[in-house]
């Protein structure tokens, strides 16, 4: 390997290397004797850089032997194979290795054991490759990994124990993966015919077990031939009871507890663009530090949506469920209740046609909310009622038709009451309309709305009112805002000007 294949800096006395593709014919690493890199020495180097080559192999024990300080390694767009990726790879990093990144299209599964004892592993970034399916021990020894990438894989399913000694987990990203009903329920069902298929004997089977069920988990590589080894006084209470909850049909809720009971700590969750189709009542109930909370594109349906959701995220701040690929109509009333600490709500490309009057009633704190892209005619007069602190709303490409002295009604709701539906929104700064089918705005009392910074009302049948006058003068329905930099009026139907 040539001299000039390698790059050090030396910037406030950390050192980093970076090796070059600068020619793809003729300088790409497989004309590297790469098993040379472990003949230098590197003790000072604390990131490791090996993106955008032609690496096919990492079959060398020693690569990393003499990098005793390395805390990053990245191996990004390569072509490793599972068998050109030897499992002690990193075997000589486990005290300062601290964040790994491994990107590569064509890589369908890891090796088990390849992050053994990186007890100092913060972060792992899997994301953009082709993994079918996840080592059971991959994480074992983790404990102080926070932050797991996953997204843009293949992924179906996990392991039950995955993530049992993952205490600090912070942060995980499942978005763009296939995964349909996010528990285990192959794995159940395997169980529990393999079981069926087992000879034993009843009377001992039934004594050996107490009322203290042990909820330990079981290793996903069960088979029929090793089943009967496995079945020992202590592990026997598992089968029993993962067998009864197949039989019986148990609670996903429970199935979902045994797969993240360790990552109490969870402060983000993305799970984006799968298949998901149901959601459990005690889904996120293990994760009161749960912060953000990210489902857009799946396949829920309103009757797959509890109400109580979210009764144990006290600490929400946002909430993301848009473009939702079946059309959910509506959300059930409550979903939001009591989380005080919500900020931000991205309910956009839902196809809703209407919102429970009570969607927002707690959340005193809420300050964005998304709604664009629906088919929403009205708004419930009292639907931001204690929104006190919202600053800005997105009702953008729906269907709403009137803003009268009530603002959105509809005709049941008809009333000569000003100021209804915004009526809380002292703080709004920004309101967007555009691309409804907005009549009339004149004479509707937004007096209150004197923090008002931008109001887009393009693309509506807006006109003047001839009829609404004091005196002779038309009131401008922007007569208090004092604030305003941007009005979008443009394509609409507007003859005169206020």
């Amino acid at each position: 390997m040539e001299q000039n294949d390698v790059m050090t800096v030396h910037v406030q006395e950390t050192y980093l290397v970076i090796f070059k593709k600068l020619n793809p014919k003729e300088n790409t690493t497989q004309k590297c004797l790469i098993s040379e890199l472990s003949e230098r020495s590197f003790s000072s180097v604390k990131l490791f850089d090996l993106n955008l080559h032609e690496l096919q192999s990492l079959h060398s024990r020693n690569l990393f032997v003499n990098y005793k300080n390395l805390e990053t390694i990245q191996f990004t767009r390569n072509n490793f194979k599972i068998d050109k990726i030897i499992i002690s790879l990193l075997q000589n990093n486990t005290n300062p290795l601290k964040y790994f990144y491994f990107n590569d299209k064509d890589t369908e599964q890891l090796p088990s054991g390849l992050l053994l004892n990186l007890t100092n592993l913060v972060t792992v970034d899997l994301q953009g490759n082709n993994l079918k399916n996840i080592p059971p021990d991959l994480f074992i020894n983790n404990i102080n990994l926070a932050y797991l990438i996953l997204m843009n894989n293949s992924l179906t399913n996990l392991d039950l124990g995955i993530f049992k000694n993952c205490k600090n987990l912070i942060y995980i990203n499942f978005a763009q993966n296939k995964f349909i009903n996010f528990y285990p329920e192959y794995f159940i069902l395997k169980i529990s015919q393999l079981f069926n298929q087992t000879i034993y004997n009843e009377t001992i089977y039934n004594n050996l077990f107490s009322n203290d069920i042990n909820y330990s988990l079981l290793p996903s590589n069960l088979t029929h031939d090793n089943l009967l080894s496995y079945l020992n006084y202590d592990n026997i209470k598992k089968v029993k009871y993962l067998t009864m909850l197949a039989k019986q049909n148990y609670s996903q809720s429970k199935l979902y507890e045994f797969l993240f009971q360790q990552v109490i700590q969870l402060v983000i969750i993305d799970l984006t663009l799968n298949e998901l189709e149901h959601i459990d009542i005690d889904w996120f109930v293990i994760f009161k530090n749960l912060e953000i909370i990210m489902l857009s594109s799946n396949n829920f349906t309103l009757e797959s949506i509890p109400s109580g959701l979210f009764k144990n995220n006290k600490m929400l701040i946002q909430f993301y469920l848009q473009n939702n690929k079946q059309s959910l109509k509506t959300l059930p009333s409550g979903l939001f209740s009591n989380l005080t600490n919500l900020k931000k709500v991205y309910l956009s490309g839902n196809n809703l046609e209407y919102l429970p009057h009570e969607l927002f009633l707690d959340n005193k704190n809420l300050i964005e909310i998304y709604l664009d892209k629906n088919l929403l005619t009205s708004l419930h007069l009292h639907i931001f009622k204690n929104c006190i602190m919202s600053m800005k709303m997105n009702f953008s490409y729906n269907r709403i038709v009137n803003i009268y002295q009530g603002y959105f009604i509809t005709p049941d709701n008809w009333t000569t009451s000003s100021n209804e539906v915004f009526a809380d929104l002292k703080n709004l700064e920004e309101l967007n309309l555009v691309n409804n089918n907005l009549q009339t705005i004149e004479n509707c009392q937004m007096d209150n709305l004197k923090t008002l910074r931008v109001a887009q009302f393009s693309y509506n049948n807006l006109t003047i009112k001839n009829d609404l006058k004091n005196g002779d003068k038309i009131k401008s329905p922007f007569r208090n805002w004092y604030s305003i930099k941007k009005l979008s009026l443009d394509n609409n139907r507007i003859s005169d000007f206020w």
